[in-house]
């Protein structure tokens, strides 16, 4: 499974990607931290990617920025929205858009209920 995460923090992706791989070993990470770009990726490789990770916080564009240009492209269960900020208002948005809200808090037991219904083909 390739999964894509986009996040402006080095560390953040890095981090991101280590709850990924003791979830799912084989799984393959692609990490970008310009939103632009991970846009581009979700884009052009769509077909072979099955879950995407984009932080909500990030100076080039916001996480929901990055959702809306890529939306088309997936179902609303192959993305997600990641934030330390648990805003309503933020949560509100990913609702709205059938995406998962992921706390930086508690990633990795969100993150194992999303991906075993993913591999499953329950999501």
């Amino acid at each position: 499974m390739k999964i894509l995460t986009i996040d402006d923090s080095k560390l953040a992706l890095l981090q991101v990607e280590r709850v990924i791989k003791d979830l799912v070993p084989n799984a393959e990470v692609i990490k970008t931290q310009d939103p632009h770009k991970g846009v581009e990726i979700a884009k052009t490789q769509h077909v072979e990617i099955g879950f995407v990770i984009v932080d909500y916080n990030m100076e080039a564009m916001t996480g929901i920025d990055v959702i809306d240009a890529i939306l088309p492209c997936f179902k609303a269960t192959q993305l997600s929205l990641l934030t330390a900020n648990t805003q309503f208002a933020i949560k509100n948005e990913a609702e709205k858009r059938g995406i998962h809200f992921l706390s930086k808090d508690g990633l990795k037991e969100q993150l194992e209920n999303i991906l075993k219904k993913i591999l499953v083909g329950t999501a």
